[in-house]
């Protein structure tokens, strides 16, 4: 959590984090009206730009997408305290996307036969897939913890939006 606590010593950074918001905000607010369960979970095909912003941008790319999550829950109805949780999971699918993009030992363009821009593409799927289970467990979680039943049960529509 380091580099989330020096970012600010950056211009760059702090620029890089207004994007994001405003980015994941203008991609988000246009299927507002398209919610899979009222109040509870909308179709978001923002939802690419979580693990892109956080390859690109790192921590203030995560931090964006945090930010702009709870702005658009709010923005939208959806707040509460499962907002909280689901900008959680979309935090931690950011940034550990970045994680693993950074320390993957698998660099697939480097294989034979392969055109270097598809081992890239299958390098980023591959560094994506545990953030989606992040993003969607972390609402999945919440909504079992204070018993909003049948909600948590929905976790794998939310894992396949992701």
């Amino acid at each position: 959590m380091k580099p989330i606590l020096t970012m600010w010593k950056y211009p760059r950074m702090v620029s890089w984090l207004l994007a994001t918001i405003i980015l994941y905000l203008l991609v988000r607010l246009p299927f507002a009206r398209a919610q899979v369960i009222p109040y509870y979970m909308e179709f978001q095909p923002g939802v690419v730009m979580v693990p892109l912003v956080g390859v690109f941008w790192g921590p203030a790319g995560a931090l964006g997408v945090f930010l702009a999550s709870l702005a658009g829950d709010w923005l939208l109805g959806l707040g509460g305290i499962l907002a909280w949780y689901r900008a959680l999971g979309l935090f931690l699918f950011s940034y550990s996307a970045k994680l693993l993009w950074d320390f993957s030992c698998i660099h697939i363009g480097k294989q034979r036969g392969l055109n270097p821009h598809w081992g890239q593409a299958i390098r980023f799927i591959y560094v994506s897939l545990p953030g989606c289970f992040l993003a969607a467990a972390w609402p999945a979680f919440a909504a079992d913890l204070f018993r909003l039943y049948p909600f948590p049960y929905f976790s794998s529509l939310q894992l396949v939006n992701n």
